[in-house]
């Protein structure tokens, strides 16, 4: 009678025995069940862009960063003004070679006599073209401050400006909220780095990192005081520069103004 309990009693632990071997898991039996969480992208790891900043791998179109922008910027986004095919000289993409684009946004303020804003914004067909757009980019800017050293309107604004490049898509951006008439110039820069903290935060959040502003700050002439570098006020006019039209005239020229607006804000 011993003999067969102790057979029962084998029979009933080799019985145990088998059905915990069938409920562990084989795969995750010794070894580590951490797991990685997977970025809103649905990857573990971000592409990081040239420049060594970490970002994702989204990709927009000039028209959805323009955009982005004018919404964030909101009504005082002044750059309304798309620029046609044959007026293409008065942007930065006057010299661009449009057969190696693969599409642009090119916008213009209405009054580009009293403001600078300019949002232009292409996708180059290769990197090489990429980096030529740069180029340009900085020569539409030096083209600007020239211009702002005979009629300097919102100086701030302008030498602030962003040239950024991700991938093949390379931004100009001169915008934001123009000054009221009557701000002084510590107000002015407070408003102009405001609204340029808007577009960076805007480029950052789309891209996932903020790309380096690849904009050159051109060197004066000697004896000249170059826009791109002036910090304070409006930028001082070349003596002996003749300015049209009368900053002490209305604008009516019933009361004896030329019907030109003069801009009297910094």
């Amino acid at each position: 009678m011993k003999h067969v309990y102790a057979v029962i009693l084998i029979l009933f632990v080799a019985l145990l025995t088998g059905c915990g071997k069938d409920n562990a898991s084989p795969e995750n039996d010794g070894k580590d069940t951490k797991t990685s969480s997977p970025t809103p992208g649905g990857s573990t790891d971000n592409k990081t862009p040239d420049n060594g900043n970490k970002g994702n791998d989204k990709t927009y179109t000039p028209a959805e960063i323009e955009a982005a922008i004018a919404r964030v910027i909101g009504d005082g986004y002044n750059a309304t003004v798309d620029v046609p095919m044959e007026e293409m000289y008065s942007c930065a993409l006057a010299d661009a070679d449009f057969s190696k684009i693969d599409s642009y946004v090119a916008k213009l303020t209405l009054v580009p006599s009293v403001q600078q804003d300019q949002i232009v914004i292409a996708t180059a067909k290769d990197a090489a073209y990429a980096e030529e757009l740069v180029k340009l980019y900085n020569k539409e800017y030096e083209r600007a401050t020239m211009y702002a050293k005979q009629y300097p309107m919102e100086p701030h604004k302008l030498t602030r400006a962003r040239i950024y490049r991700v991938g093949n898509t390379v931004m100009y951006l001169i915008a934001g909220k123009s000054p009221e008439t009557g701000m002084d110039d510590t107000a002015c820069i407070a408003l102009a780095e405001a609204e340029y903290k808007k577009i960076d935060d805007t480029i950052r959040e789309m891209y996932g990192y903020l790309p380096e502003n690849l904009l050159v700050e051109s060197e004066p002439e000697p004896g000249e005081e170059h826009a791109a570098i002036y910090e304070g006020g409006d930028v001082p006019f070349d003596d002996g520069l003749d300015i049209p039209g009368d900053p002490e005239a209305g604008t009516n020229p019933e009361d004896g103004g030329d019907g030109v607006p003069m801009f009297d804000g910094c």
